[in-house]
């Protein structure tokens, strides 16, 4: 952890050490959840005092974990499987529910919005029922190549940014609410 009271001077007030090579970190109120690729875990970590970071818990994930918070659930993506965990006591993830998938890179970044983990390149994963999850809807983006990151936004809209050496970028828009399943505009780059 560290005080960053003066940007120009951080202070370093405590620090923990994972196996592996920590990636998505994400903050909800005093409990920091961290994926460590490498050694496919992630880790539960109170924070509530910053000078004495505390590691409460452990998750033995698949291969190179991604991570997404909503409500009271915590969804892992690797390279095998997306599964849901209730977290509402983290200290004590209860695992959920499981399905098998086949991913191509792995992506940076995956997003979870009432109940749905969206992954890339277009595949989203409904946890209505997360003890069975299902496969809501999978599309393979045109050039979606070069499709490792996307984000939902307000959980009305999904943002899906491109890239590929045979144009400069594009990013198409998809209204989520209808599950994800209508492209409203597409931008591309010069």
């Amino acid at each position: 952890t560290l005080d960053v009271t003066n940007p120009q001077v951080p202070v370093e007030l405590d620090r923990l050490a994972f196996a592996g090579s920590p990636g998505t970190i994400l903050l909800t109120g005093d409990i920091a959840w961290v994926a460590c690729a490498f050694a496919d875990t992630v880790h539960v970590v109170d924070v509530s005092d910053p000078s004495d970071v505390v590691e409460i818990e452990t998750i033995v994930t698949g291969e190179d974990p991604r991570i997404a918070r909503d409500e009271d659930f915590l969804y892992i993506q690797t390279s095998d499987q997306v599964s849901a965990y209730n977290v509402a006591t983290p200290a004590d993830p209860l695992f959920l529910g499981a399905m098998p998938i086949v991913t191509g890179a792995a992506p940076i970044r995956v997003e979870a919005v009432n109940r749905r983990l969206f992954v890339p390149p277009f595949r989203i994963f409904s946890f209505q029922n997360p003890v069975v999850p299902t496969l809501q809807n999978e599309r393979w983006v045109e050039d979606a190549v070069a499709v490792r990151s996307l984000r939902v936004v307000g959980g009305k809209r999904l943002y899906i940014p491109m890239w590929r050496p045979s144009f400069a970028g594009r990013l198409a828009i998809y209204d989520v609410v209808e599950q994800g399943r209508n492209e409203i505009a597409t931008l591309y780059g010069t």
